[in-house]
């Protein structure tokens, strides 16, 4: 169902008892955070949920998002990088920049058109102890045991970057539409490794129905190797 952020209220309020919940997307994600009576910790740091669940009357935000970004980095050759770059500055950026933060990182370089728009994540790398590091995307390529990319798939190329560090620094590049997106085609013409944006599309999606069974992100479900196995088939 496509919403603008300002019906979530109206579309929450005249929901009928048969609702568990709801999983968001842009542009609903700080909305929902806004209308949530209670937030896990991921969603109190990120500013954004993306996972209502409805229990008594109450409505209970979770943001999973840093979950599958964690996930995602996890399934590359340097699951616990010290030292990452971010492609670009928007809301997932956040929550990519929690999971580095959880995963070991202490030094982020974001690479970004301007610094407009910035002030919630420079807040949030201050709030968590990181030291976060602003390079327009022409700048010199840095030094880094990782690269993750919040860009949209569908803008094109914005840079190209060398062989040397596209064959040698894995990349999490959270675009899937269109497949292969433009990153994903540059950095694997170079032998580089990428991990596709599907990985953490359904390991924050496991992490929801977590949610909407028992109301904890983190408790396993029943058999869950098996509703993995299947999601990440009706994935590809």
């Amino acid at each position: 169902m496509e919403l603008e952020a300002h019906e979530l209220a109206d579309f929450l309020s005249n929901l009928d008892k048969g609702w568990l919940g709801l999983s968001v997307t842009m542009p609903l994600k700080d909305e929902a955070r806004r209308l949530a009576d209670e937030v896990d910790p991921a969603t109190q740091l990120s500013g954004a949920a993306n996972t209502i669940l409805l229990d008594r009357g109450q409505v209970l935000g979770f943001n999973t998002d840093v979950y599958g970004a964690m996930k995602a980095v996890e399934a590359t050759p340097k699951p616990r990088p010290n030292r990452a770059a971010i492609l670009g500055g928007g809301a997932s950026s956040r929550s990519v920049l929690l999971a580095l933060s959880r995963l070991g990182a202490t030094e982020i370089v974001l690479l970004n058109r301007s610094r407009r728009g910035l002030e919630a994540l420079s807040r949030l790398a201050e709030d968590i102890g990181i030291a976060l590091t602003f390079a327009g995307l022409d700048s010199e390529e840095p030094e880094v045991d990782l690269a993750v990319s919040t860009l949209p798939g569908n803008i094109g190329l914005v840079r190209e970057f060398s062989r040397s560090f596209r064959s040698s620094t894995p990349l999490v590049d959270l675009a899937y539409e269109p497949a292969p997106a433009p990153l994903t085609e540059s950095w694997e013409s170079a032998g580089g490794t990428v991990v596709s944006g599907l990985e953490m599309l359904v390991h924050q999606a496991l992490a929801q129905i977590r949610i909407f069974m028992y109301g904890d992100p983190l408790r396993p479900l029943d058999r869950e190797s098996r509703v993995l196995a299947a999601m990440k088939l009706a994935a590809v």
